[in-house]
């Protein structure tokens, strides 16, 4: 369970834009404001779970939360409930997090999404319910301390992987970690698909230096292809390419599992099309790995894909599912078949 997509699922379509509506923000601003804020409350209740006082703090908001606002997460941004929703909200942001902190967060936010302070306050107010309730749901409804600490410590990675590009709370004491691992885990993936982007440069270099001992005339240097130094380039490049190909997998399957309805299916079609940027990366990570490197690399791919297609198929017959997905899913398997075609 991904804490971030369940929470997100209940904010695609028109629940999105009745928050952007109540914020006073286009639906492109919503969006972008609101896919750092899920993960940035969450890495604040995360920290507040670490210590004794903040994890009794927020078990006592999670265990007194009020049923009509968490029972209907649909409904929560209409009529009096999102007045409601706002003010409790605010109350308990303010209680887990301080003024201080949750101003520091706010502005983070509004310079990432280039949203005002104020509007961004009320976003963190509106979502604070949502995200609380869908924690205490996730913990059978009984929040404890030591509970808290399990759920964050298995959480961690998803509410660092969710973090956008460009996005860091590397400059929030205490926060500092998250945003390390936020810059290491995603921006990379976003910006070039996969961790390749920073392999690829080093490896062509080391292939350049090597050309260049092979070739450069007044040198009239001739090494063996089992030099050690090309044995290293290989080795180099089918390791990184292997951890990035089980990463992607494990990614792709995670994530269309978790699919369910057509709601479920609006709200991966972002982490999917982030999906088929980093299959094309993987033709040109593949082409550059030698020959003798490949054959891993390849049956390691082929059989990725035999496993993919099972869950395609079954996420795919879903009612009201399949014209969502089926053209970014066919083109993204289809990329996959050409790595190593």
């Amino acid at each position: 369970m991904n804490i971030v997509d369940v929470i997100k699922s209940n904010l695609s379509g028109s629940a999105l834009s009745q928050l952007g509506s109540l914020i006073g923000a286009t639906p492109e601003q919503t969006e972008k404001a609101t896919s750092a804020a899920v993960p940035t409350i969450l890495a604040g209740l995360s920290k507040q779970a670490s210590s004794k006082d903040g994890a009794d703090r927020l078990t006592e908001i999670l265990n007194n939360l009020d049923p009509s606002l968490t029972g209907n997460p649909g409904g929560m941004y209409t009529g009096n409930t999102a007045g409601k929703a706002q003010e409790q909200g605010s109350s308990m942001l303010d209680k887990l997090l301080g003024g201080g902190l949750l101003g520091s967060l706010g502005g983070l936010i509004g310079k990432f999404s280039g949203v005002g302070g104020g509007v961004i306050q009320k976003l963190l107010a509106y979502l604070a319910p949502l995200v609380l309730g869908m924690i205490t749901k996730q913990l059978g409804g009984k929040a404890t301390p030591s509970g808290l600490s399990q759920f964050f410590s298995e959480q961690q990675k998803n509410i660092s992987s969710a973090m956008p590009a460009g996005f860091s709370l590397g400059s929030i004491p205490g926060l500092g970690d998250v945003g390390a691992s936020v810059q290491k885990a995603t921006d990379s993936m976003k910006k070039g698909a996969n961790n390749l982007t920073w392999l690829i440069p080093l490896l062509l270099i080391a292939l350049a230096v090597l050309a260049y001992l092979y070739f450069k005339p007044e040198n009239k240097v001739n090494l063996p292809a089992s030099t050690d130094a090309v044995k290293q380039v290989t080795k180099t490049l089918e390791a990184g390419l292997t951890e990035d190909v089980n990463s992607f997998f494990s990614s792709a399957t995670e994530s269309l599992n978790g699919i369910k309805d057509a709601a479920t299916a609006d709200a991966a079609l972002p982490k999917l099309k982030l999906l088929d940027e980093q299959a094309t990366g993987f033709k040109k990570a593949f082409n550059l790995v030698p020959e003798a490197g490949r054959g891993a690399i390849k049956t390691l791919i082929s059989a990725g894909i035999e496993k993919l297609k099972a869950v395609v198929a079954k996420v795919i017959a879903m009612p009201g599912v399949g014209e969502k997905l089926k053209p970014v899913v066919d083109a993204l398997m289809a990329k996959l078949a050409a790595v190593t075609g």
